[in-house]
């Protein structure tokens, strides 16, 4: 298992201890209050990228010779919210199917991030990015977005993260590329987590249940149930965290 799957899935020894500071209590409250925010606030704007025509019907080029590409927004969705344990699961596609119980287990991609405040909206497109055929949610985090077109198809990128979300780690491929990683390993493929194990990060045991098969979420928690109280890689100390999930299926 790499470290990109083991800084998802480890954090019971790295419990913060039951008698915190009064600071570090303020801190936490503080991030519960900002995901409180977030969950309120969040939208996710779908949109496609059409190509620019002039009046004849012509498409329209840039100085590179790629195609002039049009973002138009095509629909907006509002998360449904559910609260669990500490946790807060903003969900932005449904899923289908029987929902993950607390002692299931669910194949997924994730996306980790180092959650300060997030975006108040969040762009997002179908695309197959990766030639595979597959249909990936590629969300918008970044400061730069860039669509471009080209004999071999539409490329998008990414630079930058948006104000409140630093990516530290993630095994899905369009996250990836869209924000300039290469995994070592190259490995793109899903985890599977096992909720009876006992042993995922506690914000992540609690925030899991209940999500079904196909759906995208965001779970996020404060940092009192996050990794604990020591720096792990990128990842400060006591930080609230916001893990983007993929669900690819459900078992019992």
């Amino acid at each position: 298992m790499t470290r990109q799957h083991l800084i998802f899935i480890t954090g019971l020894a790295l419990t913060i201890p039951a008698c915190t500071s009064q600071s570090l209590e303020t801190t936490f409250n503080e991030q519960e209050t900002d995901i409180a925010d977030y969950a309120e606030t969040a939208k996710f704007v779908a949109c496609e990228f059409i190509r620019q025509t002039d009046a004849d019907g012509n498409p329209q080029f840039n100085d590179d010779g790629s195609e002039v590409l049009v973002r138009e927004a095509t629909d907006t969705i509002i998360p449904a919210v559910t609260h669990n344990g500490g946790a807060t699961r903003l969900t932005i596609i449904d899923g289908s199917g029987a929902p993950l119980s607390e002692s299931g287990s669910a194949t997924i991609y994730f996306a980790g991030y180092v959650f300060t405040s997030g975006p108040e909206w969040t762009d997002y497109v179908s695309a197959d990015i990766d030639g595979t055929g597959t249909t990936w949610l590629l969300s918008t985090p970044y400061t730069t977005f860039t669509v471009s077109s080209s004999a071999e198809g539409v490329t998008i990128g990414g630079t930058g993260s948006a104000n409140g979300l630093s990516l530290f780690a993630t095994n899905h491929y369009a996250t990836a590329g869209l924000s300039g990683w290469t995994l070592s390993d190259g490995d793109y493929e899903p985890i599977t987590v096992d909720l009876s194990s006992g042993d995922l990060i506690e914000g992540l045991q609690a925030g899991l249940p209940g999500v079904r098969a196909g759906e995208v979420c965001d779970i996020l928690f404060s940092g009192r149930y996050g990794l604990g109280k020591k720096p792990l890689g990128t990842v400060p100390a006591n930080s609230a965290l916001l893990y983007r999930i993929w669900v690819v299926s459900i078992s019992e």
